[in-house]
């Protein structure tokens, strides 16, 4: 699968959500929730912490 980085943004969980959220990478807490084109039309969302999150820009 090949996937290519649309946007970032900002991640905040909201009020209603009882989960916490981890980074896709390493496991620590997202910050981050990038935005990924897979092809037919198909957004991926994957989470990710800030670190994590500077490293997909040099991976694109």
């Amino acid at each position: 699968m090949v996937k290519s980085l649309i946007s970032k943004k900002p991640f905040m969980p909201g009020p209603k959500e009882k989960k916490l959220k981890y980074c896709s990478t390493c496991g620590n807490l997202a910050t981050v929730e990038a935005h990924f084109d897979v092809g037919n039309g198909v957004t991926m969302i994957e989470k990710y912490c800030g670190a994590c999150a500077e490293k997909l820009d040099s991976r694109s």
